[in-house]
């Protein structure tokens, strides 16, 4: 939350001290709040703990400006998504010409109408197949109806740890990333992404870059 406020996106927390049973929780949670956002705002969502915000709301808003509309998921390297059609989504999102080909539900940026409608709909995917995991639930309504999801396969917007190996495990750095004052460069893309995702237990890479954009920017928020 600290990176968020430095870059001026105000964080509204869900779910907090709640008990977490995997079983659509966070969807749960996320789609009265979202519902509630005039329809053509842009909204995010993240995951906690393991994001951190490079970029304001303008950067955020320029970028997915230059996309088609669609809702946004950060892309992947990893492939993750226990449910049954997990086959027919891999050979579906796998591309060797993309840095990050797979779909994460751990961020998601657009309009809140259209984030409102895949929040609801994927809950009811939850239920109707009892999963324990929303982005196998994504996967099914981007299978679907690919035409209402997108995927930042490109790194254009964020940038996702998700199957890198790290130097010296996971207190390193990953292959391909590098700081450069308060930003980060993609050096897969070349791309300096608004959002840093490091999902699985990365945090103490996540605060030594935190600590590094501290130092580069002190007056920043």
């Amino acid at each position: 939350m600290g990176s968020a406020a430095r870059h001026g996106v105000a964080i509204r927390l869900l779910g907090a001290g709640e008990r977490w049973a995997h079983r659509g929780e966070k969807l749960r949670a996320a789609l009265p709040a979202v519902a509630a956002v005039p329809p053509d705002e842009l909204v995010l969502l993240v995951d906690g703990y393991d994001v951190l915000f490079f970029a304001g709301t303008e950067e955020l808003e320029a970028r997915f400006a230059c996309g088609d509309g669609r809702p946004v998921f950060n892309g992947e390297r990893g492939f993750f998504c226990p449910a049954p059609w997990a086959d027919e989504a891999r050979r579906a999102f796998a591309d060797d010409a993309v840095p990050y080909p797979f779909l994460n539900s751990g961020v998601l940026l657009g309009r809140a109408s259209d984030v409102t409608a895949l929040l609801h709909d994927a809950a009811a995917v939850v239920a109707e197949h009892r999963l324990t995991s929303d982005q196998a639930a994504f996967y099914r309504l981007a299978l679907d109806a690919p035409e209402r999801v997108a995927v930042d396969r490109r790194g254009e917007l964020f940038c996702c740890t998700g199957a890198m190996r790290f130097r010296g495990w996971w207190s390193r750095r990953p292959p391909g990333l590098r700081q450069d004052g308060a930003t980060l460069v993609d050096e897969t893309t070349g791309g300096r992404p608004c959002l840093l995702h490091s999902p699985g237990r990365k945090d103490r890479y996540q605060e030594r870059v935190y600590r590094a954009s501290l130092r580069a920017s002190p007056g920043v928020g």
